[in-house]
């Protein structure tokens, strides 16, 4: 019998524990004047743990963080980062620092989500139009229509990339925001710095900002960062969620010029996050050399995972992130089957007709996949 992590059986599936939360208010006329949010329904989270189970569903960084680093944090973290307000001043000098741009270009958020939300709050209204790719980070549209505004598509291609001139095409007159992760998530390709420059470029003829999620850095080590100082118009937006191994501390930011970051930072809370929060990202930066070394760690790993699928004759779609796209083919249906009752978390499938067939699993480091791969040989082989 093969034995799974633990918790693992408990994640399988998600009790109906909760009600529904889009409970029958009737229409009241305070509620009127904002007619589009009856369309979207968020639900509360499950009661089910994810920890202590193959986690590759939510593209995390796979293993505990770094032990070295967990001990700076516990080592400095005081009852008073408890009961005190977050103090940033350090944090944004180590991100002006880092990123060689004036503080006045930059805004801290409880993740790249928050950042993305000061964007649409910031430059959407009403009527407006944003153009994102499809399919994409399911909250570009959801703040799209929380704005009361139209999301225009852009679809991947059949060989799963994106089209710079269907870009350029989608972008007119009336479009407010431009939102391009690169790359982006479920499918992981992504353009190359010319090619952003001249969507870019397109858009600031229609005086229109683009946010590029840069989320997947440094998996994919080619920043549109130094476009930043050429375009007035451009966004860039990072995470402490995925190489820097810090989903849970909710830590990003956004860089771009000082009129748009003004702008954006209108929408930010008192305090943007919190002070545990703080340290982290500080000894993060203090010590940068671990983001890049685990970034390359999940890059052998990406290619063993890869290989080893195709080795076993199923279609892979690698990207630059750190997952993997795979096709199980005739097989589909019986190891999703196992996959499922052993309680691995993973994508295994999409509707987006570009994914139909594919599934998708997070990546870890090498001796992590080694791991999964000797689990996946037990449990499908």
């Amino acid at each position: 019998m093969i034995e799974a992590p633990p918790n693992a059986q408990n994640a399988v599936q998600t009790a109906s524990l909760w009600v529904r939360t889009t409970s029958k208010l009737g229409e009241p006329s305070m509620l009127s004047d904002k007619t589009w949010l009856k369309d979207i329904e968020r639900t509360p989270p499950p009661l089910q743990t994810r920890l202590g189970t193959w986690r590759l569903d939510k593209n995390e960084f796979l293993v505990g963080w770094h032990q070295d680093l967990y001990k700076q944090f516990l080592e400095r973290l005081t009852p008073d980062h408890l009961s005190t307000h977050p103090e940033l001043g350090r944090l944004y000098a180590l991100i002006s620092s880092y990123i060689g741009a004036p503080i006045d270009h930059l805004l801290v958020g409880a993740g790249t989500d928050l950042c993305i939300h000061a964007a649409f709050d910031a430059f959407v209204s009403p009527g407006d139009c944003v153009v994102v790719p499809s399919p994409t980070f399911l909250m570009y549209e959801i703040y799209g229509k929380a704005s009361g505004a139209h999301v225009r598509n852009v679809n991947y291609d059949s060989d799963l990339t994106l089209s710079v001139d269907n870009i350029c095409a989608a972008i007119r007159d009336d479009v407010a925001l431009v939102c391009l992760p690169n790359p982006g998530s479920p499918i992981g390709s992504a353009l190359s710095v010319e090619a952003i420059e001249k969507i870019v470029v397109r858009a600031a003829a229609h005086n229109v900002p683009v946010l590029v999620d840069e989320a997947y850095y440094p998996f994919y080590p080619k920043s549109c960062i130094e476009l930043v100082n050429k375009h007035s118009n451009l966004i860039i937006t990072r995470t402490f969620s995925k190489a820097a191994g810090l989903a849970g501390a909710r830590i990003g930011f956004a860089v771009g010029s000082s009129m748009l970051m003004a702008r954006m930072r209108a929408f930010k809370p008192m305090y943007e996050i919190t002070f545990p929060s703080v340290l982290l990202a500080e000894i993060v930066f203090e010590n940068i050399e671990h983001m890049y070394a685990y970034a390359e760690d999940v890059r052998n790993g990406r290619n063993l995972l890869e290989k080893y699928f195709q080795s076993l004759g199923y279609s892979t779609f690698g990207g630059e992130a750190n997952f993997l796209l795979v096709n199980f083919g005739k097989d589909r249906d019986a190891v999703i089957t196992k996959l499922n009752t052993a309680g691995v978390l993973y994508k295994s499938s999409f509707a987006h007709p570009s994914l139909v067939g594919w599934s998708r699993l997070s990546v870890g480091p090498k001796k992590y996949i080694e791991t999964f791969i000797d689990y996946f040989d037990r449990l499908c082989g």
